[in-house]
């Protein structure tokens, strides 16, 4: 409960902390891509996909992509509120059926989300005109070993009905594994620890030593103050580099598969 609870106030102070951050006074999310080319796609995707009623929308169509480059404007800054702004929409910009970026409509606090920016939208209808996108299908296939996954990976790149296929890390990597550091502000009185600072620090100095190997590191645990004595971080790799990796304490976790599952988005 103390640690459910210490969590929220963190999250609830780091909300305040980023929101106060200096961004761009405009921004404009598809300014730099050219949909003269062909591939790109954009997806509407309901935060929870629970039955018929949550429809996924796209759209392949160069002249409606063009159309939301222009609309696509923000300059206001949306008014949220902490746990509030969790529902919507997530839009995924896809080109050859790989990611190109993600965003995130939330209704409730009248918001299109890049990142920690917050910028609010008058109307989400004129934002994005469902009528004139498609409609898509999700389909998701879980598989027992990754060498079948990767083969039914490289299918669905080939398929013309497959408009998007979602971001699988055991495409490129076997499984993950967490290392721990003691945390640098483990008494709570230093001041605030700039995650991020720390992550690039971490992920830098793995990677001078093991310049050979692809991995991808992230936050899994951190925190201030003696609830929180180390910082946590997950990486996912390939499994020799994890039998090869020695420069800081990996848990007791070991080493973990990853569970493929392959999530594409048909038309219909």
């Amino acid at each position: 409960m103390l640690k459910a609870f210490l969590l929220s106030l963190w999250t609830l102070w780091s909300c305040v902390f980023f929101a106060q951050m200096p961004k761009p006074e405009r921004f404009e999310p598809l300014k730099h891509y050219n949909f003269s080319e062909s591939g790109y796609a954009l997806l509407l995707i309901p935060a929870r996909i629970r039955d018929e009623k949550d429809i996924v929308y796209y759209t392949e169509q160069q002249d409606v992509l063009q159309a939301y480059q222009e609309i696509w404007v923000f300059e206001k800054e949306a008014v949220t509120y902490p746990f509030a702004c969790n529902d919507g929409f997530r839009i995924v910009l896809s080109k050859n059926k790989r990611t190109q970026a993600n965003y995130y409509l939330r209704m409730r606090c009248s918001a299109f989300v890049s990142g920690r920016d917050y910028w609010h939208v008058n109307k989400f209808a004129s934002l994005i005109p469902t009528s004139d996108m498609r409609v898509a299908v999700q389909s998701d296939s879980i598989y027992d070993d990754l060498s079948t996954a990767r083969r039914a990976l490289e299918e669905a790149r080939k398929n013309a009905e497959v408009v998007f296929i979602d971001e699988a890390l055991w495409e490129h990597y076997d499984g993950y594994f967490f290392i721990s550091l003691p945390n640098p502000n483990f008494s709570g009185r230093a001041p605030f620890t700039d995650w991020d600072a720390l992550l690039k620090a971490v992920s830098l100095k793995i990677r001078s030593q093991y310049s050979n190997y692809v991995f991808d590191i992230n936050l899994a645990s951190y925190g201030h103050g003696k609830n929180y004595p180390r910082v946590t971080f997950r990486i996912h790799s390939q499994r020799g580099f994890f039998e090869q990796f020695d420069q800081y304490p990996v848990t007791e976790w070991g080493w973990q598969d990853l569970k493929p599952r392959l999530t594409l988005f048909m038309r219909q």
